[in-house]
């Protein structure tokens, strides 16, 4: 028979506190009520939890160097947020040691890796992906700072900065209505694939359906078929722009209609979703723009005050809204 070794958040949980005050009374911090001290101490005879003595060193000592787990670096929107992330972190005087997945790896990959990361002793860690369950976090968070990054984060015990999605995909969907689109296709993603993507094409299919729109939902989880994309426009005819899951399919979705002879966007409009490849303005793409600079510096900023001074009460919940640059690629329809 096995038995399950109680976490510092089954501690939290019997206590009626957070993680953060288990952590502050583990440490002896003189800032925790005797009311939480005395509730958090009765939780930890009760479940039997004894407190790692390696991992409260962990915590108590600044090592410089920040954790980052980063999937598909060589997708542009992850590029650009590893580029900052590291900026904002060495101006602060900490090192950045980074595992990154490229490709469709299993998520017990993407565990492993942050195991890893946990065990050099870093002060901190990012998780930049939309892939790793929530679950392989939580455990680490118990033990020192975590921030969740860019994905909107369904775990309400983890700190999470993020694209507000749900807005994002709503932008898109208003900018194809304000030129008189009124029957699209809308490119949409599993959510074990792409947490923060599913979030926005779902969102962007709720707000057509809200003003009235026709929508056709395409799955591009397991790849996009052009084929089948291009049929549909030209065999119904009736669709007037496709709502693309990221600039990158935009693009090359743009070239398989010019080779199909469908010319953009007289015959269809295009907008895409990232908005942080070079060239964009030279190309024309239509494209809602993540804000990612801000997200990088924002939670750089929040890491270096946990650092410094613990963490909050209440969990770091942060989204923040892209907004559109308009291109060529989307017509305004006469009314």
């Amino acid at each position: 028979m096995t038995h399950k070794r109680p976490t510092i958040l089954d501690v939290a949980r019997a206590a009626g506190v957070s993680k953060s005050t288990v952590s502050r009374v583990i440490q002896k911090d003189p800032r925790v009520s005797d009311h939480a001290q005395n509730a958090v101490r009765a939780a930890m005879r009760e479940l039997n939890y004894v407190p790692v003595a390696a991992a409260q060193d962990l915590r108590m000592t600044d090592t410089k160097s920040i954790g980052l787990l980063l999937r598909n670096i060589d997708t542009p929107i992850y590029s650009r947020l590893n580029y900052h992330l590291h900026k904002y972190f060495r101006s602060h005087g900490y090192a950045v040691v980074q595992e990154t997945t490229v490709g469709k790896h299993p998520v017990s990959d993407e565990a492993d890796q942050l195991a890893h990361i946990r065990g050099l002793r870093v002060s901190g860690i990012v998780v930049a992906s939309g892939t790793i369950p929530s679950e392989a976090l939580v455990s680490h968070a118990s033990q020192v700072p975590l921030i969740v990054v860019g994905r909107p984060e369904t775990d309400p015990s983890l700190h999470n900065i993020a694209y507000d999605q749900h807005t994002n995909g709503r932008l898109s969907i208003d900018h194809l209505y304000e030129r008189g689109h009124r029957s699209i296709i809308v490119q949409t993603v599993s959510a074990e694939a792409s947490l923060g993507s599913a979030v926005r094409a779902t969102a962007a299919v709720e707000r057509a359906r809200e003003l009235g729109m026709n929508v056709t939902e395409v799955d591009v989880t397991g790849g996009v078929d052009y084929d089948d994309l291009i049929n549909r426009v030209i065999r119904a005819g009736n669709a007037t722009a496709v709502c693309c899951l990221y600039d990158r399919l935009a693009l090359k979705l743009w070239a398989q209609f010019e080779a199909n002879g469908l010319r953009i966007p007289e015959d269809i409009s295009l907008i895409g979703s990232d908005g942080v490849m070079d060239g964009l303005s030279f190309i024309g793409l239509s494209t809602l723009r993540q804000p990612v600079e801000k997200v990088s510096e924002l939670t750089v900023n929040a890491m270096m005050r946990f650092i410094r001074e613990g963490e909050p009460e209440e969990p770091l919940r942060l989204l923040l809204p892209g907004w559109i640059l308009p291109g060529r690629t989307v017509a305004t329809l006469p009314a």
